[in-house]
């Protein structure tokens, strides 16, 4: 009888045991919640390694060596933004990122890089998650760590689209 139950004990352990090891954890779930938010508006969501990041957002030299991490994603949302071609029209993008000391931002005219002011009036949030921002007639995005709750992220993708469209 106690090597049923013995069996029994293991049979039901090993079941729920898989279980729990197929389900999210809880930091997965909020990170899917985060996700959806995004599809919600019309972003698109994009994991990046080290050289993916580096050649999108093209920030001078050492940046990205002091300040990438793993697990950096890519939210954006292509479109054709014609405030954007109307306020930089010899701008093929603006690339903002974070410091200690506020934003920085770069714009690419023909290949050449140079500083650019902000182009929006209002100042980004300053979030340790989020590394930079990506501007372009047929693109807006953002680069963050996903670690934050996101209450800031539906109203950031609204006024990326808004102030762009």
């Amino acid at each position: 009888m106690s090597s049923a139950w013995l069996i029994s004990i293991c049979a039901i352990t090993f079941v729920v045991g898989s279980v729990f090891w197929i389900l999210p954890s809880p930091a997965d779930r909020r990170r899917m919640q985060l996700r959806q938010k995004a599809y919600q508006n019309g972003f698109r969501v994009k994991q990046l390694d080290f050289d993916q990041a580096k050649a999108l957002l093209s920030l001078p030299g050492g940046f990205f060596e002091n300040a990438m991490e793993s697990g950096l994603m890519y939210y954006y949302k292509t479109d054709r933004f014609h405030r954007f071609a109307t306020l930089f029209p010899a701008t093929s993008k603006l690339v903002g990122y974070a410091t200690e000391s506020g934003w920085n931002w770069w714009a690419f005219t023909a290949g050449e890089r140079c500083e650019a002011p902000a182009p929006m009036a209002e100042p980004i949030p300053e979030l340790d998650d989020i590394v930079g921002l990506r501007l372009s007639k047929n693109e807006v995005g953002f680069f963050w760590y996903e670690r934050d709750r996101g209450e800031f992220l539906d109203p950031l993708m609204e006024r990326l689209v808004k102030d762009f469209s």
